[in-house]
């Protein structure tokens, strides 16, 4: 999953003293952004034999009834939407170097689905929850900090399943853990205010989903 922040606003060093120099990136830090998702998703679909095999008018390439031996369907949908929310930290710099500490947390709606006529299945994938656990590594350059962060993410993923397409055979839905790593570059606008960019991968890893009558997942 790829995440992009289109915009993040902090307020960097909120109780920082007014001396601080503005290319002084040490103290506490929260924020708000907003974020654009753009993520890639795939399985693989196997339908097993199942009692309504061999029944009067089945087709032998849809699902559940298959004649032959277990047709296996590999798949991959895209999945977009926004997310918003906010974030808090805390930054420690040495020199021009910079470490850090953050969580966010944001809220929103992503969502995409396939739809395979061929063996008669469908999948639908809802994310509307996502944050994460993050260390940073930057190297300050005056009012710019160039950045890498990674950590924990954690994901509330709903996915749907049909087989036939129209029937609901089941779905998977809770909070999945993975982790997360990208970058960004910010800008000081003043000791206290920056502005960011930032880009993002997550890995939520693999969820299985099986039904016996109707295919595995």
């Amino acid at each position: 999953m790829k995440r992009v922040l289109l915009a993040g606003v902090a307020v960097g060093s909120l109780f920082a003293v007014a001396q601080a120099q503005a290319q002084d990136w040490s103290g506490p830090e929260i924020g708000i952004q907003g974020a654009f998702v753009f993520d890639g998703s795939s399985g693989t679909f196997h339908c097993p034999s199942s009692p309504y095999d061999g029944a009067e008018g089945a087709d032998a390439t849809k699902c559940g009834n298959n004649t032959n031996e277990d047709p296996i369907t590999h798949y991959s949908y895209t999945t977009t939407g926004g997310l918003g929310g906010g974030h808090a930290g805390y930054n420690w710099q040495f020199n021009q170097f910079v470490l850090g500490l953050e969580g966010d947390v944001e809220g929103g709606s992503v969502t995409g689905s396939i739809k395979n006529t061929a063996v008669d299945f469908g999948v639908r994938t809802n994310m509307d929850f996502d944050a994460s656990v993050r260390g940073k590594l930057g190297v300050a350059l005056g009012r710019f900090l160039v950045y890498g962060t990674g950590g924990v993410a954690f994901r509330d993923v709903k996915t749907s399943y049909q087989a036939p397409l129209g029937t609901g055979v089941g779905s998977t839905n809770g909070t999945r853990v993975g982790w997360t790593g990208g970058g960004g570059l910010a800008y000081e606008i003043t000791p206290n205010w920056n502005l960011a960019g930032e880009y993002r991968y997550t890995d939520l890893g693999r969820k299985a989903f099986a039904n016996t009558t109707a295919g595995d997942f």
